[in-house]
């Protein structure tokens, strides 16, 4: 196994790694609306949060070898479930083609630090 840690995403908040990587697949840890420069970005609507999200997700996906289309799922954590239509309409910016990945939206009560929206994600290496 390995511990994925790349510059171009927020480094991790607690005890964890950015991603773990097994058997070609990555396991990328839950992110938050953090730049890489680690500024947080509370004040920022759901959809520009999820933005911040899934462009974290892009950067560690790419560090681990793999991208946005060799996603295999990605699970979404979100204070306003209403907010379904930003949400897919943010999403389908960064999952636009033809096989995208399973996903799994879930309302919570709360986020980190106050957060919005978060995500994790399952990816397998280019082959």
């Amino acid at each position: 196994m390995r511990h994925i840690s790349t510059a171009n995403a927020p480094a991790p908040l607690g005890p964890y790694s950015q991603a773990t990587k097994h058997n070609g697949i990555i396991h990328v840890a839950m992110q938050i609306a953090v730049t890489k420069a680690g500024e947080h970005q509370t004040d920022l609507s759901l959809p520009d949060q999820l933005t911040q999200v899934l462009s974290n997700i892009k950067a560690i996906l790419e560090a681990s070898g793999s991208d946005l289309e060799h996603a295999m799922q990605v699970t979404i954590y979100t204070c306003d479930i209403s907010q379904g239509a930003d949400v897919n309409r943010v999403y389908t910016e960064f999952f636009n083609f033809e096989n995208k990945p399973a996903r799994t939206v879930i309302e919570v009560s709360n986020l980190p630090l106050g957060y919005k929206i978060a995500a994790d994600a399952v990816g397998a290496i280019k082959e």
